[in-house]
């Protein structure tokens, strides 16, 4: 997550549409996510966290606050995007 709050001001920047931003965070915040997962041996809790994790990037791309009570298929509707896991 730590990579994903160094990213704020390109979250923030408007003129950059939720496509790229998209992009960027497959490119940027999951190669660090997902380091040395060929080792990993994955159980549904890890499966659990490693989806709360995308949800939570999406979510923080967007901008939607947590407060705002929308169900992670609308989030991903608006993203344009499908869930990975």
């Amino acid at each position: 997550m730590n990579v994903m709050t160094k990213l704020t001001k390109l979250w923030k920047n408007k003129p950059i549409n939720t496509k790229t931003k998209l992009r960027l965070v497959k490119a940027l915040a999951w190669t660090v996510a997902t380091y040395g997962c060929e080792s990993w041996t994955l159980r549904k809790e890890e499966e659990k966290r490693i989806q709360e994790f995308e949800n939570k990037c999406i979510r923080k791309m967007l901008r939607i606050p947590w407060t705002k009570l929308l169900i992670t298929d609308k989030v991903y509707s608006i993203a344009g995007t499908t869930p990975n896991c």
